[in-house]
């Protein structure tokens, strides 16, 4: 039985900080490797020149980087395992060269960049397996006004938190049926502090001519709070642990600063000693006693 428990105790710390080293790399592959804006910036629908100058004033400001303006609207499906409302973000764009600047599109697996074109957009990973969608097929999202529109999936794009469509003006014209036009702006800031990002969301939400601003900040925050909790898990099994060689041993490893495949590696070596060990002494005094 110690043998067992043992074992048990050491496949569920082993999953767990799996689980935990898996959920902290989503969060990096998506803010440092996909997605490189930090705001999204929306326009009111009804502006004058003087609030458009305003915008134009503070994108210049010597605390962003740079920026590039894009179509975004918020579509939504009644799709997934509990076929409720999912909530689509829609980057369009006119400048494809630029658009490469905030956000790279590409396989998850081959990293073959995912190119706009006329006649289709590219998706995100997760939207595709949602609708269970490929390349060539189509799907219908709702806009924001309820309409029905239908799009071809011309790519799929790594893309780990949320439900992304990407598409070119002349793609946007043909779905939408309207004149593309740009009503947002994606933003590079210079600091891309959470406490920054937050900062400058604030400043652009007091200007007139701004309806709302999207800051990565938030599934950032998710992302960290997720990987808390799971710190906070980890080191209550790491610390109530039974007073075995397999527990003190990792945790020596650990405390010498040794990276996690290597002690959790010697963990499970160290285990599978002790287990050899007792099964052979229960064999010997099995034959002593036959």
């Amino acid at each position: 039985m110690t043998i067992f428990g043992v074992c048990g105790a050491v496949s569920l710390l082993t999953a767990g900080l799996a689980v935990q080293s898996s959920i902290g790399q989503i969060g990096n592959r998506q803010f440092e490797e996909l997605i490189h804006y930090d705001l999204i910036v929306a326009e009111e629908s009804d502006t004058n020149s003087a609030q458009r100058e305003e915008i134009a004033t503070t994108l210049k400001g010597k605390t962003v980087q740079s920026s590039t303006a894009v179509r975004y609207e918020e579509l939504s499906k009644t799709a997934g395992k509990e076929n409720d409302k999912q909530s689509i973000t829609l980057l369009a764009t006119d400048d494809a060269y630029n658009f490469n600047e905030y956000l790279t599109l590409r396989d998850r697996k081959t990293h073959q960049p995912q190119i706009l074109v006329n006649n289709g957009a590219v998706i995100s990973e997760r939207l595709a397996e949602m609708l269970n969608v490929s390349v060539g097929d189509t799907f219908t999202v709702n806009d924001e006004n309820g309409a029905q529109r239908t799009i071809k999936v011309a790519g799929i794009s790594a893309m780990y938190i949320g439900h992304f469509i990407f598409m070119n003006a002349q793609c946007y014209e043909h779905v939408f049926g309207d004149q593309y036009s740009t009503n947002a702006y994606m933003v590079r800031l210079k600091d891309h502090s959470n406490a920054n990002t937050e900062r400058q969301g604030a400043k652009f939400m007091k200007l007139a001519a701004v309806r709302g601003v999207v800051q990565n900040t938030t599934q950032k925050n998710m992302v960290s709070t997720i990987v808390g909790s799971l710190n906070q898990i980890m080191e209550v099994l790491i610390k109530n642990k039974p007073d075995d060689a397999v527990y003190l041993f990792m945790d020596k490893k650990r405390a010498q600063g040794k990276p996690y495949y290597v002690y959790m590696t010697a963990g499970a070596n160290k285990f599978l000693r002790i287990y050899y060990g007792r099964v052979k002494e229960y064999l010997l005094n099995l034959s002593e006693l036959n």
